[in-house]
């Protein structure tokens, strides 16, 4: 199974189609959650707060409750522990958040971080970071015979 850290951006676009023109990707990785055999989307509680507050403010309460279910439906949600607080604050990262988010997804070992915000994140961990059109890309790009 492959493990996917979700980034709080890549939610917001799939709400906010003007905040960039490849929201439909954003779109098509959180619809992974529905190959439950292959994937497992993760996200930290802190996004949810995130996604919740900000959702509000874009489409409304009425609007954002369900989305909120459906995350934590879909999705593993990883409590901010004590200690990711500590390694965000250790992290050369000049993004404390997402420190905190990438602490988040090595504490439970994900495959991939799932971000429009690569620069904070690609170099201050081990995991592969991908935008939603690049991960999309990867997963649907057939293998090339060497034969």
């Amino acid at each position: 199974m492959i493990k996917l850290f979700i980034d709080t951006n890549v939610v917001i676009d799939t709400m906010d189609h003007a905040r960039t023109p490849e929201w439909k990707s954003s779109e098509d990785v959180i619809n992974l959650s529905a190959f439950k055999d292959y994937f497992r989307l993760c996200i930290s509680m802190k996004s949810i707060s995130d996604i919740s507050y900000l959702g509000c403010k874009l489409v409304g309460k009425e609007r954002i409750i369900p989305v909120l279910k459906q995350l934590m439906n879909d999705c593993k949600i990883i409590p901010l522990e004590e200690i990711m607080l500590y390694e965000g604050l250790k992290s050369a990262c000049p993004d404390f958040e997402d420190a905190m988010q990438i602490s988040c997804a090595e504490s439970v070992d994900c495959n991939y971080i799932i971000t429009r915000n690569k620069k904070d994140f690609g170099a201050y961990t081990d995991i592969p970071v991908y935008t939603p059109k690049e991960f999309l890309k990867k997963i649907t790009t057939p293998l090339v015979s060497c034969t």
